[in-house]
């Protein structure tokens, strides 16, 4: 279920500044509670090729292993095309955005990759966003989401309303 945290009216920065999403260097890890796996999930590999897992004992040595590749679809038939920086809870899942398309769609998205290799779309542009904003839409969903160690996902998302201020920004919780 995905829940407005804080909605506000979308303003232009000032001219120098901009709010786009950052190429990290370090790598994220997390550890796997429900076995003794530990996976490394490397933000280099993410802008333009996939989300790849690596064991840190084995790597860089051993091969890292795809979670999600570029042309993978998502449950209604759109193919990631790019991926933001992840984020990861303690029982291995992986929350990421991407844009994605397909014949007569392209937009954004946020998803969630299970541990057991399922991928839950959360929101995806067109998508209704939950009240209690007046009737919106989400427009553009290409900011990196976070996830707490218990898999609770919050994203940033840019919306259309159908009343004044009709473009708007909101912080949103999936959980």
């Amino acid at each position: 279920m995905v829940v407005p945290a804080h909605v506000r009216e979308d303003r232009r920065l000032p001219r120098g500044r901009d709010d786009r999403p950052r190429r990290l260097t370090s790598s994220v890890t997390t550890t796997s509670t429900s076995s003794t796996t530990t996976s490394t999930v490397t933000p280099p590999l993410l802008v333009t090729t996939g989300i790849f897992l690596c064991d840190p004992i084995a790597c860089p040595l051993a091969p890292a292993t795809a979670a999600v590749t570029r042309g993978q679809l998502d449950d209604a038939g759109n193919a990631f095309s790019s991926f933001t920086t992840p984020g990861v809870s303690t029982a291995g899942d992986i929350a990421f955005s991407s844009r994605v398309g397909s014949s007569g769609f392209h937009g954004s998205g946020v998803y969630i990759r299970r541990s057991g290799g399922d991928i839950e779309t959360v929101a995806l542009t067109g998508d209704p966003v939950p009240p209690p904003s007046p009737t919106a839409v989400f427009k553009k969903l290409t900011d990196p989401p976070a996830m707490s160690p218990g898999g609770k996902v919050t994203f940033r998302g840019r919306i259309k309303a159908s009343a004044s201020p009709r473009n708007r920004r909101g912080i949103f919780l999936a959980e």
